[in-house]
């Protein structure tokens, strides 16, 4: 955080961010509260937090397990809107419903098995690298 040219307000923001990042690298924050307690705007702390999450390793300062994989696909150039799809249904994929991923994301069954490989390729705890 120290390196990136960031002004004086987004530093704070940045600081306060990382005090409340978990050991999984999820931020665990209201960013309501976070703005008020640092007299800012809410809209600041989401644009430091789009910065922060562009940081390695992928997925870092993200809020959900969907936006950490999401970020992660984005930096690999995979968030296409069948993966989006797929991204905004993983309890579907949790329980293995093939047929209805398969209609939701709108591809065949090969392209899903790829897609499913995908996501597991991925690092759903990317701050476990630090432990």
């Amino acid at each position: 955080v120290a390196l990136n040219p960031f002004t004086p307000q987004e530093r704070l923001i940045a600081g306060q961010l990382a005090a409340h990042l978990e050991d999984t690298g999820y931020l665990q924050v209201n960013l309501f509260d976070l703005a008020r307690t640092l007299n800012v705007r809410q809209a600041d702390v989401e644009r430091v937090i789009g910065i922060l999450q562009q940081f390695d390793p992928p997925g870092i300062f993200a809020r959900t397990l969907s936006e950490c994989l999401e970020i992660q696909l984005r930096q690999q150039d995979r968030f296409d809107p069948a993966m989006a799809a797929l991204v905004a249904n993983l309890e579907m994929l949790a329980r293995g419903d093939f047929q209805g991923l398969k209609q939701r994301c709108g591809v065949d069954e090969e392209d899903l098995l790829d897609m499913r490989n995908e996501i597991r390729a991925l690092d759903p705890k990317p701050g476990d690298r630090f432990q």
